[in-house]
């Protein structure tokens, strides 16, 4: 699947899910990079959106250090992209398959603690 979004320069893919794929974007606008989360199918279902747009409402109220910030939900053809901020990391999976881990850190990065 490729994606074309309107106000959007799409770059590489990042992930792909069974419902959904990730994108690094650039927004035109102010050169802002982005990431952009899309249903993958052309015509998802009510409850595909439904859960796309709970998705987005719940990341829209959270303020959390780490956890990317919701910008907006775009239309995209028949269905919606996520737009969300870009924050620079590894994914834990690369992370994990490139590096030996201890095992008292990856209890420690899986549980981190809330206290």
């Amino acid at each position: 699947m490729s994606l074309s979004l309107s106000g959007y320069k799409i770059g590489d893919r990042i992930h792909e899910g069974s419902r959904s794929v990730v994108y690094r974007a650039v927004r035109e606008s102010d050169n802002q990079p982005v990431i952009i989360k899309a249903l993958k199918t052309a015509y998802p279902t009510h409850r595909d959106i439904s859960r796309f747009k709970y998705g987005y409402e719940i990341l829209k109220s959270l303020n959390i250090h780490g956890v990317a910030r919701a910008y907006g939900l775009e239309k995209h053809n028949n269905s919606l992209a996520l737009i969300l901020e870009y924050i620079k990391g590894e994914s834990l999976k690369n992370f994990i398959q490139s590096n030996t881990i201890e095992l008292k850190d990856f209890l420690h990065i899986a549980t981190p603690s809330i206290i």
